[in-house]
């Protein structure tokens, strides 16, 4: 055994120390599953419907961390019952454990509505779903949940169970975890298979940093489907699907570099998210430093959408109103999102604050027909626009016309008010939204000013760079 294998064992046991929950709090865990699956049971049985509760997820499959204290108990429905009976049982069930247990319910959107709810400091989701036979074609999404429960639990060590923990840690730190779309990073699923693939931690860092996209692990090649995937990892249970699916090119590539640095120098401080204070002084700074402006668009009331279909919702917005933007002649270089406590905010980083007051037009090549040529050409010579040519740029017609100048709040407002090209289920919202340029102003708490910072910064690997080699 070499002495960076040794290294890297030495800080995964270390890690697992930390991340391992205690007796005590498994025992905590198992009490409030037992209380709540007591009242679904009851109430049920008193309703005279059929079906069976689970616990489902990392607490089940033993691969939670001891500061994640979630949840996910599933109400197994038979086949042949219809799927809006089911939607309104599990809420209607939602509802009786919220009532029982003097806690507010919420109802969430993923497939179908579910319902969340905070006890004891523990976040419990309710989801109701089909009790599908292993093998079967599911019906919906979350079918799949209990079969990927049982499957991990067989197929797991407890050491490799450990080693999944310490990978889920490394993720979160570096804020990797998650399939949200504002994460696209890695599933809890996916991590139990890739432990299970190389075995243990330091084996998957000691390949994954030499990955090159598309990395495949695949048992029946014929059965999964087509996918684009920088990663693909079938899945066990249902071989026609990539649990990869949704990990982003982005995060794959994080991931492949934060191997590399671990890889080179193993140390906890991978396990410790980069802390950010941001200040409002400090966004000022380097806004000004980068000579750069960032446009909020702030949406106060948002539409009951499921937070896995609000981020392409978001991030959709985003890219057309850059689209239309640029056209207008906005260099605008970078967007990016925020999302919570129930309104969602666009920023959108430009160089400028308004339009130059001449716009190059392109016109025909000269390759297309005399006809269009001759055309373009009579068009532009008797506008009264046109300040410069039409020239001939390499084979291309080029004229110079004047546009009006306009400040890139009154663009972004023009955009938003004809609302094409916008996320439907968002326009309404958008359209009522306040703009402004002042990103101060929508930063209403200290996580909002931490994602401005991190965005127009752009330096998450950077810093851990510095922190690993002790260098800043």
């Amino acid at each position: 055994m070499g002495d960076n294998t040794r290294r890297l064992e030495a800080v995964c046991e270390k890690v697992v120390e930390k991340v391992r929950p205690t007796a005590d709090q498994d025992k905590r865990l198992r009490e409030i599953y037992n209380l709540i699956s007591g009242i679904i049971t009851k109430f049920l049985s008193d309703l005279g419907v059929e079906a069976s509760v689970m616990l489902t997820g990392s607490v089940a499959k033993g691969t939670h961390l001891s500061h994640d204290q979630d949840l996910d108990i599933f109400i197994l429905f038979p086949v042949e019952k219809p799927l809006e009976d089911i939607k309104r049982l599990g809420l209607e069930v939602g509802e009786r454990v919220a009532s029982e247990l003097g806690v507010k319910p919420e109802r969430r959107y993923a497939q179908h509505p579910y319902t969340r709810l905070q006890f004891r400091d523990v976040r419990v989701d309710i989801v109701p779903a089909y009790n599908t036979e292993k093998g079967t074609r599911i019906i919906t999404a979350v079918d799949r949940t209990p079969h990927h429960t049982e499957y991990v639990k067989k197929s797991l060590s407890e050491e490799q169970k450990d080693h999944t923990r310490v990978l889920k840690e490394f993720l979160r730190a570096n804020n990797l975890y998650g399939t949200e779309n504002m994460v696209g990073g890695f599933s809890g699923y996916l991590c139990e298979l890739l432990i299970h693939h190389y075995g243990t931690f330091p084996n998957l860092v000691s390949h994954a940093r030499r990955w090159t996209p598309p990395v495949v692990h695949v048992y029946a090649p014929d059965q999964i489907e087509p996918c684009d995937s920088p990663l693909v990892v079938q899945d066990p249970v249902d071989p026609r699907r990539n649990v990869a699916a949704a990990t982003t090119t982005k995060a794959f590539s994080h991931f492949v570099v934060l191997a590399n640095m671990f890889y080179e120098q193993p140390s906890e401080k991978f396990f410790t998210p980069i802390r950010i204070d941001a200040s409002a002084e400090t966004v000022k700074r380097v806004l000004s430093e980068k000579g750069t402006t960032l446009v909020s668009v702030v949406l106060e009331r948002l539409p009951p959408i499921a937070e896995d279909n609000l981020w392409p919702q978001l991030e959709k917005s985003a890219r057309y109103l850059r689209k239309k933007l640029v056209e207008q002649g906005f260099p605008v270089i970078h967007t990016f999102c925020w999302a919570g406590q129930g309104r969602a905010i666009i920023f959108l980083e430009s160089q400028s604050v308004s339009t130059h007051p001449i716009r190059f037009n392109l016109g025909p090549h000269i390759t297309t027909s005399w006809e269009k040529q001759r055309a373009y050409l009579g068009k532009r010579v008797s506008s009264g626009d046109v300040v410069a040519g039409p020239y001939l740029v390499g084979d291309r017609w080029v004229s110079e016309t004047r546009r009006e100048e306009i400040n890139i709040v009154e663009g972004v407002r023009r955009i938003l008010e004809k609302g094409h090209g916008l996320g439907r289920q968002i326009r309404k919202a958008l359209r009522g939204s306040r703009v402004s340029l002042d990103p101060l102003e929508a930063a209403t708490s200290g996580e909002v000013l931490n994602t401005i910072l991190s965005e127009i910064r752009r330096d998450q690997l950077v810093q851990r760079f510095r922190v690993a080699h002790g260098c800043g």
